[in-house]
């Protein structure tokens, strides 16, 4: 196949990130986990508080779990980032 200027730049690698690229991603992923886990703990206060919870609500707090463990994980890998945008 010829080399066209088209399939060298596919050939190369990409530029590796800046510190400001990481610096905004991290931000970008801490506000995700702290919306998220804003949204479900308050899901999962109003949902103690209901007296006619219903069968589904074993579901409701079955996704809360895993919601608020996904924005732990999350919130971790945005403080790496800006951890790695400091040096």
């Amino acid at each position: 196949m010829p080399v066209t200027p088209r399939t060298r730049r596919a050939a190369e690698p990409a530029p590796a990130a800046s510190g400001r690229t990481y610096r905004r991603e991290g931000w970008a992923l801490l506000a995700v986990a702290v919306w998220t886990g804003y949204v479900w703990v308050t899901r999962a206060v109003l949902l103690l508080r209901d007296p006619a919870a219903d069968p589904a609500a074993g579901v409701h707090a079955a996704i809360t779990v895993v919601s608020l463990v996904s924005a732990v994980v999350v919130g971790a890998v945005g403080l790496r980032l800006l951890r790695r945008s400091q040096r």
